[in-house]
């Protein structure tokens, strides 16, 4: 099974890119097929429809194509998910149709990016994507991962280990 980890966030300095590396590299080593999505590699100033799809878009929908499952990581910013990652998601739609979605949050405070998973939910629901609750919240970032993108919080690092062995165990 194909499993696509979007990484949700091009901001330079981001701290997402470490959980979404984590969540890969424990996929990896379940023995999953998986890979990071990085918005970055798709970013565009504006939103381009499914019907006026360009190289970026076709490379972007074969991944999605592929994909089993998506884990989508999403940081959050000023209470919502970033604008990238929702330009991302509307460049495709029927690609989406029943997909299963993990989803990731990610804050430098507290609440683990629940807003932004709050805020991403009805585009999700739109594309009719089946998401699998409850989604995990990953708080405080900045602490418990090293700038070499080492986790060095064992109590996040075994609640990040619970959620990637369900979607192993779903999507074997």
């Amino acid at each position: 099974m194909k499993i696509k980890v979007i990484l949700g966030t091009a901001r330079q300095g981001r701290y997402s890119d470490k959980v979404a590396a984590y969540i890969n590299s424990v996929l990896l080593n379940n023995g999953q097929d998986s890979e990071i999505i990085d918005v970055k590699d798709y970013a565009s100033a504006y939103t381009i429809k499914p019907e006026d799809a360009d190289e970026t878009t076709a490379k972007y929908q074969r991944h999605i194509k592929e994909a089993q499952a998506l884990v989508i990581v999403v940081p959050e910013y000023n209470h919502s998910f970033p604008g990238e990652l929702k330009i991302l998601l509307d460049r495709l739609f029927l690609e989406y149709q029943g997909k299963t979605a993990y989803l990731v949050g990610v804050s430098s405070g507290s609440f683990g990016g629940a807003r932004a998973i709050e805020n991403l939910l009805p585009t999700l629901v739109k594309l009719n994507m089946a998401i699998k609750f409850p989604p995990l919240y990953v708080s405080n970032v900045q602490k418990i991962f090293d700038q070499k993108g080492n986790l060095t919080d064992k109590k996040q690092e075994d609640r990040i280990n619970e959620f990637t062995e369900k979607i192993h165990e779903e999507n074997k």
